[in-house]
């Protein structure tokens, strides 16, 4: 198992660090645990390109733990341009906020539409809301979470 610091800033600004967001590889499985504030450059540079190959793990709502993941969702969709659908687990609320965060982004993906071939519709998103004690799976092999 592979575990990437990426981001370990607090919701203060600072210019040599990026917000909350570590990711964590084991096997086939990678899973990006928050997606602070400009985590997708680090991303790119720790060989983690922008993506959710797997799904992303979001603690809670705070914006410095979320305030990335629409780029995140977006430069996947854009750089692998494949209609999966991209996994986001979190709390509740987590299910809104995607549908928030997809809403605000439709000028974006219709941009996109129309300017790129292999693009034809929006990024697919899968938000599910976890409580306490769920135990769920992320990826094809037997990486299991327990919330």
């Amino acid at each position: 198992m592979d575990v990437i610091l990426i981001g370990t800033g607090a919701p203060i600004p600072d210019p040599n660090r990026a917000g909350p967001s570590t990711p964590v590889k084991t096997g086939d499985t990678h899973i990006l645990v928050e997606a602070g504030r400009g985590v997708v450059m680090p991303m790119a540079a720790a060989g983690s390109l922008p993506g959710l190959p797997s799904g992303a793990l979001i603690a809670h709502l705070y914006s410095d733990h979320v305030c990335a993941l629409n780029d995140v969702v977006t430069a996947d969709w854009i750089r692998t341009r494949e209609q999966k659908a991209r996994q986001i687990y979190g709390p509740t609320g987590t299910v809104r906020f995607i549908e928030r965060q997809i809403h605000a982004l439709e000028e974006d993906i219709g941009y996109h539409i129309e300017h790129h071939d292999a693009l034809t519709e929006g990024p697919q998103v899968e938000a599910t809301e976890l409580q306490p004690g769920n135990v769920f799976r992320i990826g094809d092999d037997l990486t299991t979470i327990t919330v």
